[in-house]
């Protein structure tokens, strides 16, 4: 795949830059700025606004790495630590739209320790977010088996961190739990349940107001 011109990374990256997205490197492929920049706008129309995207997560550094791993950095005693780590694995999914999924999992990642004491963020612990996630949802199970599904094909444990990323992208994406439903027989029963829904809607609406004083401040 070729890799995108300056000038595909400049239109992009002037793009990303009011939802405080910021892309490190330059050696992106054109179609994984076309990823990002999709799955950046998406989020964007679900909160609100732009603005409401940087807000949420604070501002987050993107890296591609040739092994990736999703990987979100929510410790920034130096800005630059506080990044998302995005490579292969991430961007070479079929279909092509999941590695939108995977971005907005890992900006859902991001948004929790923005909101967590800097101790929490040093360990790489569940934040305010994640706690009252828990709290708030009880038993009822997350939206995919790397999300706290616990289906009885599942193979992973439940993990509150992964099971509020999953939420996320679960309310950004409906498509993604219709997906794995119809072409992954242990995510049969996967799915955005009432109490997972409602918390996301929760955690949306306290962004909404956060941007609506931010504007008033600034008028």
């Amino acid at each position: 795949m070729p890799e995108a011109s300056a000038e595909e990374f400049g239109v992009v990256a002037g793009k990303l830059h009011p939802t405080g997205v910021n892309l490190i490197s330059r050696d992106w492929q054109q179609s994984e700025l076309q990823i990002i920049d999709a799955a950046v706008a998406r989020i964007s129309q679900v909160l609100g606004s732009a603005r409401a995207v940087q807000i949420a997560t604070g501002g987050v550094r993107m890296e591609r790495t040739p092994e990736g791993g999703g990987l979100t950095y929510g410790f920034w005693i130096l800005p630059w630590w506080k990044r998302i780590v995005l490579g292969d694995p991430e961007f070479q999914q079929d279909p092509a739209w999941r590695g939108q999924v995977a971005e907005v999992h890992e900006l859902g990642h991001a948004w929790d320790p923005q909101r967590s004491p800097v101790w929490v963020r040093v360990f790489n612990g569940a934040g305010r977010i994640v706690n009252a996630m828990s709290a708030f949802v009880a038993e009822e199970p997350g939206p995919t088996c790397y999300g706290g599904l616990m289906g009885p094909d599942c193979h992973f444990a439940r993990v509150p961190r992964e099971e509020w990323a999953e939420s996320v992208a679960a309310y950004v994406f409906p498509e993604y739990t219709e997906w794995l439903r119809a072409n992954l027989p242990a995510e049969r029963d996967a799915g955005l349940r009432p109490k997972h829904k409602a918390f996301v809607e929760k955690q949306i609406e306290a962004v909404r107001k956060m941007v609506a004083n931010d504007e008033s401040q600034r008028a």
